[in-house]
């Protein structure tokens, strides 16, 4: 029988072994990787591998916080700080090896609705509240966007375009912050 693959999908932060809980911190193009899965894999650093089944998960940004379920003694809750964290690509749907990490997407064109050039990301910033994509202008200037679900609409890997919605609530151009 065929093993499935194992797909990283980020890191243990913080453990609450008395609650079976840890924060988890997501790599970019997983973000949305927990919402239909119900076990993950575990890696410890010393590479012990551990299949755990999720109670409950909540996502904030580009971490989330997963409960356990019962099972799992507070020794090995202590140790999944800083554990790989993995999905079976059977058991998840969403998780979308395709799709680029957020560093990959420098050079790729942002296309407003329309067919509008808005510009050509030069940098990406991975924060704690998730990506940030900075963008040079047509007319030279610098611009920041988010990359969340409500300005992205779809990209493009071939023709490294990046298809967004209605930016503009979201476009933060840098001569409005005070910086060049």
């Amino acid at each position: 029988m065929n093993q499935p693959e194992r797909i990283v999908i980020g890191q243990v932060l913080a453990v609450e072994a008395a609650r079976r809980s840890l924060r988890i911190q997501l790599k970019h193009k997983y973000l949305q990787s927990l919402d239909d899965c119900d076990r993950i894999w575990l890696t410890t650093v010393d590479g012990v591998p551990l299949r755990a089944k999720i109670e409950t998960c909540e996502r904030n940004g580009t971490s989330a916080r997963v409960a356990l379920t019962a099972g799992i003694c507070r020794d090995e809750m202590q140790a999944l700080h800083r554990a790989e964290v993995a999905v079976d690509s059977r058991d998840c749907k969403k998780v979308s090896a395709d799709m680029p990490d957020l560093e990959e997407l420098e050079g790729f064109k942002v296309i407003a609705p329309g067919g509008r050039l808005l510009g050509v990301v030069f940098e990406t910033i991975d924060t704690p509240a998730g990506g940030v994509i900075r963008l040079l202008t047509g007319e030279g200037r610098t611009a920041a966007l988010p990359v969340i679900a409500e300005v992205i609409a779809s990209v493009d890997i071939n023709k490294k375009r990046i298809a967004v919605v209605d930016p503009e609530p979201f476009l933060v151009m840098d001569d409005a912050l005070g910086n060049e």
